[in-house]
C-alpha cells in the first residue's frame, strides 16, 4: 500500500483503518502497519475519533494559502481530555535518580499558592536515562492528560499549533499538542511535555514563548490571529534535553531557558548509585546479581569514557540497552549459540549503538569484525575483558527450575 492509494481513500471518505483496508482491498493488519509507518515519517496524522473509541487518520494539508480562520475544527473543540491521560499500569515505575521527581511534585503542589513557582520544568542528560519517562509517569500517576511535543530541527509552528487537515474528504482544522494542552488547563491540569527541547533553533518554536509564561497563550496566525489562552497553574510543562557529542543540537535561546524554570540534570543511574541500577536490572531482565553487577560496571566504564573529552566513545549506555543485552544472551543460550554473552553484546549493544558501518573481514591477530581504532572495537574490548573474568553461569537451567 502506498500513500497515494491512502490518499484516493481519504478523499473519498475514508478516515479509519477499516474503512481505508476496505476501500485499497487489502488485509486490515498490513494497512495497519503500513499506516502506522505513514505516521512516523510525517506524511499522515492520528486523532482520537471525536464520535468513537478508536482513532482516525487525516493528510496534512498546507496552512499558508489562505485565511482559515473560518474552517471548521475538528470536533469543534468538544474534547474527551481522559483519552489523553496515559496508562500508569502500561509504564515502568520512575525511580528518582537525585530525588528530582519528588522535587517537581514538591513544586507542583505549591504552583497555586501566593507567588508560588509556574510549572514548567526542564530536564537535562543523556540519552536513556528517563526524561521523557519522568513525565509520562508523572502524567500518569496523577490522572493528567499528556501532550507530547516531538522536537525536531524541521519542524514548523503548525506542528505546535495546528493546521489544515483531509479527513474523510473534507479539509477542517486540527489543533496542535500546545493548543490541546492550552484548552485542557481551562478545564484541569494538563501537562505539555517538549521532548529533545534543544533539537530545533529558537526561530523554530518563538510561537511556544507566550504560552510558557504568565500570558500563558498562543496566537494561531492562519485562523485570522485566533488567541488562545489555558490556565497558568493548570499547564504544567516539562522540556527534555539531550546532550552527547553526537548530537545536532541548539543552544537554548536565554528567554527561552529563562522560561522553561526549574531544571534538573538527570545523569546514568549507575554513576550515581551502581547498587540502584542492579537491582533495577534484576527486575527487568532474566540476569543473577553477579552478571547484573558486572553489566553495570561495563556499563559505567563505557559512560565514564563516553564523557572524557576526545575519547573514542560519544555515547553510554542506558538501562534499556543492558535489558535488551541480557534478553539476547538468555536467548542465544537457550539456543545453544556459541559464546552467547559476548553474541549477544555484538548484535545487541554495540552493533546498534557503537558500529558506524566499518564492520571488517576477521582480523588474523584478533579475529574482530571491527576496526582497531573504532568505537566498536573499544567497546568489545572492554565487554571481552569483563567477560574473560566474569563469564555469567548458565542462567536458562536456573530459569526453568532444572540443574
Amino acid at each position: 500500500m502506498n500513500y497515494e492509494q491512502v490518499e484516493a481513500a481519504a478523499r473519498a471518505g475514508a478516515t479509519t483503518t477499516d474503512e481505508i483496508a476496505e476501500y485499497v482491498g487489502l488485509d486490515r493488519s498490513h494497512v495497519s502497519r503500513e499506516l502506522k509507518k505513514m505516521v512516523d515519517d510525517g506524511v499522515l496524522d492520528r486523532h482520537p475519533d471525536p464520535d468513537g473509541n478508536g482513532y482516525i487518520y487525516s493528510i496534512p494539508l498546507d496552512d499558508t494559502d489562505e485565511d482559515l480562520d473560518d474552517l471548521p475544527v475538528l470536533g469543534d473543540r468538544d474534547y474527551d481530555w481522559e483519552r489523553y491521560v496515559p496508562s500508569l499500569a502500561e509504564l515502568p515505575e520512575y525511580v528518582s535518580v537525585r530525588g528530582e521527581l519528588e522535587d517537581i511534585e514538591a513544586a507542583l503542589d505549591q504552583r497555586t499558592a501566593p507567588d508560588g513557582p509556574i510549572p514548567h520544568f526542564r530536564l537535562v542528560g543523556p540519552p536513556g536515562t528517563g526524561k521523557s519517562l519522568l513525565a509520562q509517569y508523572l502524567a500518569a500517576k496523577r490522572g493528567w492528560p499528556l501532550f507530547d511535543v516531538q522536537i525536531t530541527a524541521q519542524m514548523r509552528e503548525a506542528d505546535l499549533l495546528g493546521s489544515p487537515h483531509m479527513i474523510g474528504g473534507e479539509t477542517v482544522w486540527v489543533d496542535g499538542p500546545v493548543v490541546r494542552g492550552l484548552l485542557c488547563s481551562r478545564e484541569r491540569d494538563a501537562l505539555v511535555l517538549f521532548d529533545e527541547v534543544n533539537r530545533a533553533p529558537f526561530r523554530n518554536k518563538s510561537a511556544l514563548q507566550p504560552a510558557l509564561d504568565s500570558r500563558t497563550s498562543v496566537t494561531i496566525k492562519p485562523r485570522g490571529n485566533e488567541e488562545i489562552r489555558g490556565q497558568t497553574d493548570h499547564f504544567v510543562t516539562v522540556a527534555t534535553m539531550n546532550e552527547g557529542a553526537q548530537y545536532k543540537v541548539y543552544d537554548l535561546d536565554p528567554a527561552e531557558r529563562r522560561r522553561h524554570h526549574n531544571t534538573w540534570p538527570i545523569p546514568y543511574t549507575g554513576l550515581v548509585d551502581a547498587g540502584r541500577e542492579v537491582d533495577l536490572l534484576l527486575e527487568q531482565a532474566p540476569v543473577d546479581e553477579a552478571t547484573a553487577e558486572m553489566m553495570v560496571s561495563i556499563a559505567n566504564d563505557l559512560r565514564r569514557k563516553a564523557d572524557a573529552d576526545g575519547g573514542t566513545l560519544q555515547q553510554g549506555v542506558p538501562l534499556p540497552a543492558l535489558v535488551r543485552w541480557a534478553k539476547t544472551a538468555v536467548a542465544y543460550e537457550d539456543a545453544n549459540r556459541p559464546n552467547p554473552w559476548m553474541r549477544a553484546a555484538r548484535t545487541a549493544l554495540i552493533n546498534p549503538r557503537y558500529d558506524r558501518g566499518d564492520v571488517l573481514t576477521p582480523n588474523e591477530e584478533t579475529g574482530s569484525m571491527y576496526a582497531e581504532n573504532s568505537p566498536a572495537r573499544a567497546v568489545e574490548r572492554l565487554v571481552t575483558h569483563y567477560l574473560d573474568e566474569n563469564e555469567p553461569e548458565p542462567i536458562v537451567d536456573a530459569l526453568r527450575g532444572g540443574a
